[in-house]
């Protein structure tokens, strides 16, 4: 990175070099006997909106008596780098200012300047290299992908996070979702089906694959509209019901394969879930393979893939124990005497199989202890 910021830097000062000589490109800044003037280059605006991928600009100094910049908040440093903090007497000193590249979300960042008794401030707000609308760092989301253009999002009901899920919009599925089933998400408050089909209001239309019951991307395709965060998963609301029935949330699946062994698997974690003495949190990722090694051949209208595996990972917490299983099935029809404990394996094969870096915001010991263990079908009642 130190290199980086060489290289932009030296362009910087060349490109100051070609403006100082065009009149034209000076912004209208007092002399040095005047008050304390700062100015981005070619601006009289105190904000400036930077894209995700970087960038680099010039900020214009002049000031009657020695002056100072300092980057805050504190942890904004990190991304906003200067070649110079302090400057003398003198108009039209130049501050070379380069960002980095943003891979998470919106970042604000404030210049500020002293000289003698006077202050002023300049703003910087860098877009997100995602569409970030919800907590990345709650222990049930899985790792960002670090490609631009998914939509990461947190659906809330009563007051808490209903779901989170990031929907890749390349793909039009969504990469995974995440839960939780704790003393408010397990009620049964509202225990009926919404069939409230709607587009997710959080992800522009341009990427819909359905509106409502009728007009939607499955119809005529031999495929199911397969909830990935079940209805049933969320009783405990009726809006908390409603959001799972958006099509962000659904994948194309073979009946015989959502309405089987995917839904007996969705009844057993629903039973984990809502046993309060199991459990304090049970939390949840899962989703359908969307890798390009992953899906089948052909694409729904060309652009919705379809899964050839699906998973769920699962980590429970109880006082100070933390235990953690996970699933993987083939997109297909299992026989319906199946044992369940026939698809466990542990969560590190999982994120082998799907590249996913699931529970990375537990602690490093802990999450390599929980991970690394091998199914044990005995501590999960029924399995």
């Amino acid at each position: 990175m130190k290199h980086l910021f060489s290289r932009l830097l030296v362009s910087l000062l060349a490109l100051a070099l070609l403006a100082s000589c065009d009149p034209k490109s000076k912004p209208d800044i007092p002399g040095p006997d005047g008050p304390l003037v700062v100015q981005f280059l070619g601006s009289e605006a105190d904000k400036k909106v930077s894209p995700a991928g970087g960038d680099a600009f010039f900020v214009r100094v002049s000031a009657s008596s020695p002056w100072r910049m300092k980057i805050a908040p504190e942890g904004a440093a990190a991304w906003v780098k200067a070649d110079r903090i302090e400057g003398g007497i003198g108009a039209e000193q130049s501050i070379a200012i380069v960002l980095e590249r943003n891979e998470g979300g919106l970042r604000t960042a404030e210049l500020h300047f002293a000289s003698g008794s006077e202050t002023k401030v300049l703003k910087i707000e860098q877009t997100s290299g995602k569409h970030i609308q919800g907590d990345a760092a709650r222990i049930e989301v899985p790792k960002l992908n670090e490609a631009d253009g998914n939509y990461f999002v947190s659906h809330y009901s009563e007051g808490v996070v209903n779901f989170s899920l990031e929907y890749d919009v390349q793909r039009r599925h969504p990469r995974w979702v995440a839960l939780t089933f704790d003393p408010i998400t397990s009620a049964r408050n509202y225990p009926k089906r919404t069939d409230a089909w709607a587009w997710d209001p959080k992800v522009p239309e341009e990427y819909a694959t359905g509106f409502d019951n009728k007009d939607h991307w499955f119809r005529g395709t031999g495929f199911s509209r397969g909830h990935m965060v079940a209805s049933s998963d969320r009783y405990y609301s009726r809006e908390a019901n409603e959001q799972t029935f958006y099509y962000t949330n659904m994948s194309p699946q073979r009946q015989d394969h959502n309405a089987g062994v995917w839904s007996r698997l969705e009844q057993k974690v629903q039973d984990w879930g809502r046993d309060g003495a199991f459990r304090e949190v049970l939390y949840v990722a899962k989703g359908g393979t969307i890798r390009d090694d992953q899906v089948e051949p052909k694409r729904i209208r060309g652009k919705m893939v379809v899964p050839k595996h699906y998973w769920m990972a699962l980590l429970l917490k109880r006082g100070d124990l933390y235990k953690a299983i996970a699933f993987w099935t083939d997109h297909k029809k299992y026989p319906a005497l199946l044992e369940l404990s026939s698809l466990a394996i542990s969560i590190d094969e999982l994120e082998q199989r799907t590249g996913l870096d699931l529970f990375h915001n537990l602690e490093d010991r802990l999450e390599e202890r929980v991970e690394a263990e091998a199914p044990e079908a005995s501590f999960w009642p029924g399995l």
